[in-house]
Order: structure tokens, then sequence, then C-alpha cells
């Protein structure tokens, strides 16, 4: 089953319940490179953890984050 939600077309809301969410997101690969030669077999995504501030995501840096897609971790509480 595939959970991963496209980011922007479908964000998160903006309530508190869903900024105090976990996030897995994927974010374009910086090592990929797409020229002929290369080696394709890299992958397209790379998985980050990430936090929802209400209009987008960041990593635990607070740097502002590229995401294509999302997933909300379960509670653990």
């Amino acid at each position: 089953m595939n959970n991963w939600q496209p980011y922007p077309q479908n964000s998160p809301a903006s309530t508190d319940e869903a900024k105090l969410k976990d996030y897995v997101v994927l974010v374009p690969n910086p090592h990929r490179i797409e020229k002929s030669g290369f080696s394709t077999a890299a992958p397209r995504y790379q998985v980050c953890l990430a936090f929802w501030m209400g209009d987008r995501f960041v990593n635990e840096h607070i740097d502002e984050l590229n995401v294509h897609y999302y997933l909300a971790l379960p509670s653990h509480s």
C-alpha cells in the first residue's frame, strides 16, 4: 500500500495537531546525475525526518526542505 502523499498538492492541515506530528519526507537526491554514461541506479529521492510548520516542511536545523512526498508517522505516545 502506497501512503505517500504528494506535496504541495495534499499539504497537511495547518492545525496544532498536524504541527505536533513527525513526518518522513522524500526530497530529491542531490547526488543523482542524470546524464548519459552515468549509472541510473542512484535513488531519485532521499528520505529525511521533517517537521510541519503550518506552511512548509523543515528539518531538525530549521532548514526549509524541497519536499515532493510526505508521510505522517504514527503517534509514539
